[in-house]
């Protein structure tokens, strides 16, 4: 039988955890028989901005530079999908297809407004991001008339109880084990490894995991704090850090491989892949109640779990953990077999099982 074709719309080419995690589906739809199209307009949306104003013409500049340097290539995932640059999100562009996936608010009214033969519309929401001036145009795309697919449980319940919406399904995250198994992790060595994810975005906490660093290296100056990401190595943090920049593919591997504890302080995730990857990566995780922590983490089990924003109990948590090697240890090897049911092969049956019957 002849699968079928997925149009699937972003708003731009960037980098980030739901391209990521969007371009691994895509994938794996292509390996098992659909026709799947990933298209990126060349022409950016400007957020609700004007382009008269200047941060619209900024984001206008900003999308245009980013277009002619990326184009239609994914130089930092693997791919085997098409990949389709076109001038606007607009049916003229579009090839006709029987489902069509709009990613992220500003590319929903646009699939909504398409003619139905470009596709079945869906909308997969990834993130209710209330902290954002564009909040109210993101509550008013999840009330568009579309089939919504959510990535984590937490975000159905939003939609239930604020606006009364329901979801189609919920389609977690997946991982390729292969790609975070360990098999040498030394949980013996002296010198302990405390790594994070940096990034200077609000929601991601890192104001308090400055403070967090802080006091640990007061306590326990050999401990090594090591940091990464795609933004520029932060400056004048009051405490020594090795930082690693643009790390991808096997370097982050490598990373996981070294840490003996990962630590997440996100004040707000959507899903939030890298504690599950430092899971599967027999890390021991403290991170915060946001995102998938409480779907796929329960406390002193496989990891610890705290409040966004309290710095006291992130900081008693790393303490217990840097002091306690059989706890660490144990939290550990607990989330590295836990964590092992979060796989793409369930979440793919699901959506194949969804696509096939519609």
């Amino acid at each position: 039988m002849n699968k079928k074709k997925i149009n699937v719309i972003f708003p731009y080419n960037s980098v980030g955890g739901a391209f990521r995690s969007t371009y691994e589906i895509s994938n794996r739809l292509t390996e098992i028989g659909y026709e799947v199209t990933v298209y990126f307009p060349f022409f950016a949306p400007f957020e609700g901005k004007s382009i008269f104003s200047l941060e619209g013409f900024f984001l206008f500049v900003r999308g245009i530079i980013r277009s002619l340097v990326r184009r239609n290539k994914i130089t930092w995932f693997e791919t085997c999908f098409r990949i389709r640059q076109v001038p606007l999100i607009h049916r003229r562009f579009i090839a006709d297809a029987d489902i069509i996936i709009a990613n992220h608010w500003q590319t929903a009214s646009k699939v909504y407004n398409l003619p139905l033969s470009k596709g079945e519309k869906y909308y997969f929401i990834r993130d209710v991001e209330q902290w954002a001036e564009y909040y109210p145009n993101e509550i008013e795309a999840f009330k568009l008339d579309m089939k919504r697919l959510v990535v984590a449980p937490w975000i159905e319940e939003f939609l239930d109880k604020e606006l009364n919406l329901g979801v189609e399904a919920v389609i977690t995250n997946g991982f390729n084990f292969q790609k975070f198994h360990v098999s040498n992790k030394d949980f013996l060595k002296k010198d302990i490894t405390l790594s994070m994810i940096y990034s200077s975005h609000p929601m991601k906490g890192f104001e308090d995991a400055k403070l967090v660093f802080s006091r640990i290296k007061e306590l326990y100056p050999n401990i090594k704090i090591l940091l990464f990401g795609f933004e520029p190595e932060p400056k004048n943090l009051g405490f020594n850090f090795e930082y690693i920049r643009g790390a991808a593919g096997d370097e982050v591997k490598e990373i996981y491989k070294k840490t003996d504890i990962f630590f997440c302080p996100s004040l707000q995730e959507g899903f939030h892949n890298p504690p599950s990857e430092a899971m599967a990566s027999k890390c021991a995780v403290l991170a915060t109640a946001v995102g998938s922590v409480p779907f796929t983490m329960n406390n002193l089990e496989n990891g610890i779990i705290v409040k966004p924003g309290d710095t006291n109990g992130m900081i008693q948590g790393l303490i217990k953990l840097i002091e306690d090697r059989s706890l660490r240890v144990e939290l550990s090897k607990n989330a590295n077999q836990s964590i092992k049911d979060l796989t793409w092969d369930k979440s793919i049956e699901k959506l194949d099982g969804l696509f096939s019957n519609q």
